[in-house]
């Protein structure tokens, strides 16, 4: 579990798992939860099928040699679609990338949101599917008429 602590300047992350610590600043709390959180589904993700000690122990992740690292390895394949930043429950900007996990990293420290949500597509669908959901959620840190005029030109 993430430790998560006001500052003068903003909010700090603490994290320590398996001996090894990471830390990062935010500027709000909603920031900083959303990296916790990726953090640590990233972690689970990624140690979920290490050998385990007895009786329900951390993984042995410090003691994996090379191929074992390879051999449980899995590929990484990048999303094409559009996604949905939500925060509070509610869709707060709609994006799309032909690399979505990249994007939505980007969008860390400039725009809040709690949790995520991916609709895959072709990359010849992303602006229509994109410009559809903008029309019909008008998230509030989306700008519509840009992104409409920019459609219209496509057209």
């Amino acid at each position: 579990m993430a430790t998560i602590r006001k500052t003068e300047s903003g909010w700090r992350v603490e994290l320590y798992r398996l001996g090894h610590r990471a830390s990062k600043s935010f500027k709000t709390k909603a920031e900083a939860q959303t990296w916790a959180r990726s953090f640590e589904d990233q972690f689970q993700r990624h140690t979920a099928d290490l050998p385990r000690k007895e009786h329900g122990a951390p993984p042995v992740a410090l003691h994996l040699d090379e191929e074992a690292i390879v051999q449980r390895s899995k590929p990484y394949v990048p999303i094409c679609g559009v996604y949905f930043l939500i925060e509070g429950g509610r869709v707060v900007y709609v994006g799309q990338s032909v690399d979505v996990h990249t994007r939505i990293a980007q969008h860390v420290g400039s725009k809040a949101f709690d949790a995520i949500h991916v609709i895959p597509c072709s990359r010849s669908e992303l602006l229509d599917t994109e410009a559809t959901y903008i029309r019909r959620l008008n998230p509030p840190l989306n700008r519509v008429g840009k992104l409409l005029s920019a459609y219209a030109e496509v057209i």
